[in-house]
């Protein structure tokens, strides 16, 4: 957990520095094991909490076939991306904390069991995954309770102000008829590549030219799994599964819209990177009549809202407080 400073106030900036120099001013020959990388109002950050979160993302890229400075580079830019994460976390938990907002053990259970059902998954391949990302049982149970820590704080702050109109839930129905129509369930496989700010078009098109090998293999008889080794960010986590269409991003969506099973798309590029899918298998759904899907579309359009919304907030936040990142 995040260690708390014994400070009444934010700290100030001249004390901040004098405090990182005592931790700084070990003997030589200590070993140092630990250090800290944020600072947010009373409580650090450290860096073995950062580690715990980028250690698996790191292994995976220092395992790619990137050169070593394209993983540096990815490396250091998912630092970033993780550490403000965990800041905007901080201070949601010190703000949920300040208003007595706790989650108890029985809503992550439930928060868990709804994830479940709604991805078709049970507990064991959850489970299984958990170990494949690196994370323990209780590490993930903590991060559910974060979240929903988030989201109530978010809800007092933000959401009690947003209603949802039954003229916007009827429009998004009528524009959305392949979420609420005759869906598709597909079990797709991809073979994926990410992409980093910082990148240059030159390292960008090298992504794409491997991926567009690894599709020439794919097509022409290549075992999946040895291509996924061979040119994935992430080997062995191709199988993403059974997932409706309305849920893919929109260029899976539109790749997958005119395949049949047992074709690969040509290379998509996403806001992630670039990918080739698969289209291992498919069933068909029913239309559901629009008093089944009314309350899915209101959460869905309340959440659009939230997030807009939740950006703002933080950035209020994040004003008032005090903040220094320590590179």
């Amino acid at each position: 957990m995040i260690r708390t400073l014994s400070f009444a106030r934010p700290l100030p900036a001249a004390l901040a520095v004098v405090f990182l120099f005592c931790l700084s001013a070990a003997p030589a020959s200590a070993e140092l094991v630990d250090r800290v990388v944020a600072i947010v109002n009373s409580e650090v950050v450290t860096l073995s909490e950062l580690n715990d979160l980028l250690g698996p993302v790191s292994k995976g890229i220092r395992s790619s076939e990137y050169p070593d400075e394209v993983k540096e580079k990815m490396i250091y830019s998912i630092r970033e991306e993780i550490l403000a994460g965990m800041v905007e976390d901080e201070l949601a938990r010190q703000e949920a904390k300040r208003q007595g907002i706790t989650i108890n053990d029985a809503a992550v259970d439930a928060a868990i069991e709804e994830m479940k059902k709604a991805r078709q998954i049970t507990d064991e391949d959850l489970r299984k995954g958990l170990e494949a990302e690196g994370l323990s049982w209780e590490e993930y149970r903590e991060h559910i309770r974060n979240q929903l820590l988030r989201n109530r704080l978010v809800g007092r702050e933000v959401n009690s102000k947003i209603v949802v109109t039954e003229e916007e839930i009827q429009d998004y129905y009528a524009s959305h008829p392949e979420e609420f129509g005759a869906k598709r369930l597909v079990h797709l496989r991809t073979i994926s590549r990410r992409t980093y700010a910082g990148m240059t078009p030159g390292e960008k098109d090298r992504i794409r030219e491997e991926l567009e090998q690894a599709r020439k293999l794919l097509s022409g008889g290549a075992p999946f799994e040895e291509v996924e080794r061979r040119y994935s960010d992430t080997p062995g986590k191709g199988d993403l599964g059974f997932s409706r269409v309305g849920e893919l991003s929109p260029e899976v969506a539109q790749a997958v819209a005119g395949m049949e099973p047992g074709d690969y798309s040509d290379v998509l590029e996403t806001g992630r990177g670039f990918m080739v899918v698969q289209l291992v298998e498919e069933n068909a759904m029913d239309p559901k009549p629009l008093e089944e899907v009314r309350t899915e579309i209101e959460k869905k359009l309340y959440r659009q809202v939230v997030d807009e919304r939740y950006k703002d907030w933080m950035a209020s936040l994040k004003k008032h407080s005090y903040i220094k990142i320590i590179r």
